[in-house]
């Protein structure tokens, strides 16, 4: 029992040194927990595992998740707060110091926010603990004092941080074994929270830790070794030969496409002829910029008769939604607030009717056309007549979308230009999205340009993604 540290040669698959020790984990404890750094480790290693024959008894998870499971056996009865509803509260609350001028000398962006999130995740507990006779500066006096009101929130609404949560599970795991967490392998971590230090030194007083760390990290598992008093062991691992590459040479950068989508459909083929019969091959793309990538490959190999995938993530002023949603909110703004001049003759309108997202269903160019040049002949612009000229136009696309479905006997396709515009009007962007995600669910793939059905899931997945943000923000009490 207690700690053992090892370091191997960098690699993402489980190693039979690794797999064997978990099985010995199983066989000795009943089960055992392996914890990795990312959820896409986590996915490898599952696989690696059922490989070496280890289908049972072993656990993969994130640390995260780890501490966030055995709070949930072991608690107090509070949920430890997720990143999304940390970083809402903390937002929340900085702009509140913001407003009322008790943030200075810290500033009201983003980064403030970023920087108390990650203390908060890391050193709630130190940060409490703070009295008068520690020397601090007036950043970090104001820092601690903002903590200390994110605890109280977090208190308010039966959550807690995972920090605070670690220190008390190290503790409740020192007096009290518990049978979910009496063998733990760590591997390749880069960092030792102190939180999830706390936690695992609690398992070691009546089970079995180990650490297994890149041969990068030597000096993160030399600090480990003497902490805990063992010595660092090194594993061998067989050499893998790596693949030889091939080089596809362009003629210059208007080439590149063309010759990486020969290069791709070329790979797959050998793959397929490799493989066993019937098989379909799969081949994986790397790239500084997966989604520019995916943009100037994905319509290529769709051609060729390739399926395209990509997994990321994308900045919300990125997607047709985001910018729509922005746009639209800042000349309702000033529609509101300001005199006409400042908006006439609001080319944001004419580009809505354009948009997949808007329901214009039927002749959407000649309909934008026909406002533009509208607005531009008469100067004395109002506000006013201008919504109830927008409403007009929805009616109109709605009497037409009827009319053709009723030919074509199908249903008729919902429309959101003048719903959108109310809905900002009256700045609720969560209502304004539902409308632009129930027109988009309903348009031709074809809408979204060359993208097609990858641009409209992306757009239905972000707005999803911000309606769970919205729903998160109610149950917290966040404006």
């Amino acid at each position: 029992m207690g700690y053992s540290v090892f370091t191997a040669s960098a690699t993402s698959e489980i190693g039979s040194f690794e797999a064997d020790l978990l099985q010995d984990y199983v066989r000795r404890y009943g089960r055992a927990s392996l914890l990795v750094a990312t959820g896409a480790e986590r996915d490898i290693a599952r696989v690696s595992l059922a490989r070496h024959g280890v289908v049972a008894g072993v656990e993969v998870m994130t640390a995260d998740a780890w501490i966030a499971a055995l709070w949930e056996l072991l608690g107090t009865g509070e949920h430890v707060v997720d990143r999304t509803a940390r970083r809402l509260l903390m937002g929340q609350l900085v702009q509140q110091r913001a407003a009322a001028g008790d943030l200075a000398p810290l500033k009201n962006n983003t980064g403030t926010v970023d920087m108390l999130c990650s203390m908060a995740s890391h050193m709630l507990p130190a940060c409490a603990c703070v009295d008068g006779s520690v020397r601090l500066s007036v950043s970090e006096q104001r820092c601690v004092e903002l903590l200390g009101a994110y605890e109280g929130l977090l208190k308010g609404r039966c959550l807690i941080e995972e920090s605070s949560a670690a220190m008390v599970l190290a503790h409740t795991l020192v007096e009290t074994p518990c049978a979910c967490a009496q063998a733990v392998m760590v591997r390749r971590p880069q960092r030792l929270d102190h939180a999830l230090m706390a936690v695992l030194d609690g398992v070691a007083q009546h089970g079995s830790v180990a650490a297994v760390f890149d041969a990068a990290t030597l000096p993160l598992a030399e600090e480990l070794a003497a902490q805990v008093g063992c010595a660092v062991e090194d594993i061998e691992v067989a050499s893998v030969v790596p693949p030889r590459p091939l080089f596809a040479p362009a003629s210059g950068p208007s080439a590149e496409d063309d010759t990486a989508v020969v290069a791709i459909v070329d790979a797959a083929r050998r793959v397929q002829a490799k493989g066993a019969l019937g098989s379909v091959p799969a081949v994986a793309v790397g790239a500084p910029d997966p989604l520019k990538a995916f943009r100037a490959l994905g319509p290529r190999l769709a051609a060729q008769g390739a399926t395209v995938e990509l997994e990321g993530s994308v900045a919300y002023d990125r997607t047709r939604c985001g910018q729509a949603v922005d746009v639209l909110l800042d000349v309702a703004d000033r529609m509101a607030h300001a005199e006409a001049s400042s908006w006439w003759p609001a080319p944001e309108l004419p580009d809505w009717l354009r948009s997949p997202l808007a329901g214009a269903w039927v002749v959407p160019d000649a309909m934008a056309t026909s406002l533009d040049t509208k607005l531009r002949k008469k100067r004395s612009a109002d506000a006013d007549a201008l919504y109830r000229h927008m409403t007009s136009l929805d009616g109109r696309s709605r009497k037409l979308e009827s009319d053709r479905a009723a030919e074509r006997g199908r249903t008729a396709r919902p429309v959101a230009l003048a719903a959108v515009l109310e809905a900002l009007r009256d700045a609720d962007v969560e209502a304004a999205l539902w409308q632009m995600r129930s027109v988009a669910a309903a348009a031709s793939p074809a809408l979204f340009g060359e993208e097609g059905a990858a641009a409209q899931r992306l757009e239905l997945a972000m707005i999803d993604r911000a309606g769970e943000l919205f729903r998160c923000a109610r149950e917290l009490g966040v404006d």
